[in-house]
This record gives structure tokens, sequence and C-alpha cells, in this order.
């Protein structure tokens, strides 16, 4: 199983692994030929027809989804991080910013939690240098060792003073760099 798809749902993220697309919900249902204005035949499925004037109404009524707190924040950060070593010891190559905003903005599609474009790539830059710190200050042996901790420590069940330790500074370096809130709107 790769890295990026295991549980946090310590840090506010459900589960990871989750894959919720499926052919039916990609594919349209059987679509139907209508006769447009200017006599141009149109082409509609039966679902979006249905259900256009519901979709406006829901997304009146849905109220928005409160913006992540610091534990989420930190959570976020040491997966990004534990995922940035992962990748790192296995590949010998750094993922990108935007190769992890990517990544945090599917685990938060997947949990239906909002964070914007720029502090996605703000955390992720983060966890790259973090993840960049790590490495350059351990050894080969021990990044290893802290990559895997780290890994694991995504998972409720592990307990380890590794990552208690990661995950306060994680949240003393969003702390420093003002990435602890939302920004004020």
């Amino acid at each position: 199983m790769p890295g990026y798809c295991r549980q946090a749902w310590q840090f506010g993220l459900t589960d990871l692994s989750q894959r919720s697309l499926t052919r039916s919900s990609i594919l349209p249902q059987a679509s139907e030929i209508v006769q447009g204005p200017d006599s141009k035949p149109i082409v509609r499925s039966p679902r979006t027809r249905q259900n256009r004037g519901m979709e406006n109404e829901a997304k009146q009524d849905t109220p928005q989804a409160p913006a992540l707190d610091l534990s989420q924040r930190k959570g976020l950060l040491f997966a990004l991080t534990a995922e940035r070593l992962s990748v790192y010891y296995e590949h010998d190559a750094w993922l990108t910013v935007a190769q992890g905003a990517s990544l945090a903005a599917d685990w938060l599609h997947r949990s239906k939690l909002p964070m914007s474009l720029k502090e996605r790539r703000a955390i992720s830059d983060l966890s790259d240098s973090f993840a960049r710190e790590l490495a350059n200050t351990l050894s080969p042996q021990a990044g290893l060792f802290t990559a895997h901790e780290m890994m694991e420590g995504l998972d409720h069940r592990y307990q380890s003073s590794v990552t208690t330790d990661l995950l306060e500074e994680c949240e003393r370096l969003l702390q420093e760099h003002q990435l602890d809130a939302p920004p004020a709107a």
C-alpha cells in the first residue's frame, strides 16, 4: 500500500485509502437528445435535467464547512512530512511543493475539509523544508527509521515518543510561520 493511502484519523483526516470513484459515478447515465431552440440537437443527461433545480437549492442551503483547527493543520503537516521522507528514502527524490499541495488537496477533499490553495501551498512548502531538515540532520539509517515511525504514526493505534516529539515540532513550526489558524477573511 503506498504511503499516501494510510489512515490519519487522529489528525482530522478520514481514511486516506478510500477510493469513492467508481465507473458508474464517473460515466453519465444514458443521454437523451432534445431539440434546442435553434433546431440544433442537444445531448442532455436525464440526471442533470432532473436535478438541476435541486442542486442550486442544495448549494444555497449547505452551510460552509468550518476551517481547519490547529490539530488538523498539525496532522496535515505531519502527514505531508512523513510522505515526503518516505518518498525520499524509497526513491531518492523529493516531492515538489505543487505535488505536496495536490496530495493535501486530495486528503482534504476525501475528509470534506476546506483549505485554500494558498494555505495548502504554504503547508506543503513548510513540510518540504521540515522533511529536508530532518533528512540533512539524521544519518540515512536514522532517517529511514524516522520516516517509518512517522508513517506508522498516521495510524491511531501506534504510539511512540518519536511521533509525539515530531507532532510537537509540527505545531511549533505552524505557530512560528503563522499557519496555525486560517487567515482572516
